[in-house]
């Protein structure tokens, strides 16, 4: 279920799964002989690629819409209402297109664009009311750039992979790192404890690719001669800080919730049930049992302190060069984040539900 949704939320914000499978097998220019209706469908179904790639350029190319190639996603503050603004576009656009079209086989297939447009819209609703937006940021970079530089791809339009790399970047002006945007859209609804994130290993996975991805872009710049020597060294150089700085965030995001929700909901605990220690000890009622689990949880939370101290230290660590700075990230802080993380979910398993301040791990693998 979990994994459903996940794809819900992914295809309804790049485009409708469908929609991109129809186009791609009827975009292309009719051959001289086919029947006036196909050109009219084609037309149609070009009208919404066009639609889908104003919010997501990376994969127009690929379904036969050009004039894209430089253009990357946006993920600004109001991309959500942009994207389901654009689906109900297309809704009330397609259904006017089939409301006036007389021919039933440009029926037929409006129909199916409608279909799979208003699939879209749904899937993006759920994965709104369910889902935190998470976006592997450094894979959907490499895939972009990659779509570009390929083979199949003509020289002149791969200069394109330079372009959309600035603007990932945010070396381009006017544009402002793909990777925080990317995080600043998690952060900002992180206090819905409805919603449900990805798991533990799924990050930490996406997170131990980043230096591959970094690789095999220099690779690829490197092969079809887009950048010199220089350049691609710069570009490496640039990767690297981008890798370090988005780490730094994701520990400073750890260590923020460390310290205002998950300390204070253990600290809470701690004392409920040093009070029901007091209370039945008062009463004159041994309670060897609940005075043991009491020591072990204040020996768990004194842990937790500590490794969130050295967390802090970690991150605390300044280097000049960045690849140095990235072994550093590799060595001291990816560890102390797992330790940190290990703990707290040692300290969620002791925790009353209602105090802790996430979703559970039993909220997230069953909807309420």
């Amino acid at each position: 279920m979990r994994q459903l949704l996940r794809h819900a939320l992914l295809s309804s914000a790049v485009s409708t799964a469908a929609v991109l499978t129809l186009s791609a097998q009827t975009t292309a220019p009719p051959a001289k002989s086919a029947p006036a209706w196909v050109a009219r469908s084609n037309e149609h179904t070009r009208w919404l690629l066009q639609e889908q790639a104003k919010l997501s350029p990376e994969g127009a190319a690929a379904v036969g819409v050009e004039g894209f190639d430089d253009q990357i996603t946006m993920l600004t503050s109001d991309r959500r209402t942009r994207v389901r603004e654009s689906l109900v576009r297309g809704e009330q656009e397609l259904q006017r297109r089939l409301s006036a079209e007389k021919d039933l086989l440009v029926r037929q297939d409006l129909e199916i664009l409608l279909d799979a447009n208003r699939q879209g819209l749904r899937s993006f609703d759920l994965g709104e009311r369910l889902l935190l937006p998470y976006i592997n940021a450094p894979q959907a970079i490499f895939g972009s750039l990659r779509a570009l530089l390929d083979d199949q791809v003509p020289p002149e339009r791969r200069r394109a992979a330079l372009v959309r790399l600035r603007k990932y970047t945010g070396a381009e002006p006017g544009f402002k790192a793909f990777t925080e945007l990317a995080m600043e859209r998690v952060r900002e609804r992180l206090n819905q404890k409805e919603l449900l994130g990805p798991f533990k290993d799924q990050v930490e996975r996406d997170l131990s690719n980043i230096p591959v991805f970094t690789s095999g872009l220099a690779d690829l710049f490197k092969k079809y001669g887009v950048l010199n020597k220089a350049e691609l060294d710069s570009r490496t150089h640039i990767a690297y800080e981008k890798y370090v700085k988005q780490i730094d965030i994701e520990a400073q995001t750890m260590i923020s919730m460390a310290r205002t929700m998950i300390l204070p909901a253990a600290l809470q605990h701690q004392a409920k049930v040093a009070q029901a220690v007091s209370v039945t000890e008062a009463a004159g009622v041994k309670c060897m049992d609940t005075h043991q689990a009491l020591g072990e949880f204040v020996n768990l939370v004194s842990r937790f302190r500590e490794a969130l101290s050295s967390l802090e230290k970690a991150v605390a660590h300044e280097d000049g060069d960045p690849i140095k700075h990235a072994q550093w990230i590799k060595e001291k802080v990816k560890p102390a984040m797992a330790d940190l993380r290990s703990l707290a979910d040692m300290i969620e398993l002791h925790v009353e539900s209602s105090l802790w301040p996430m979703p559970t791990y039993r909220e997230m693998l069953f909807l309420k």
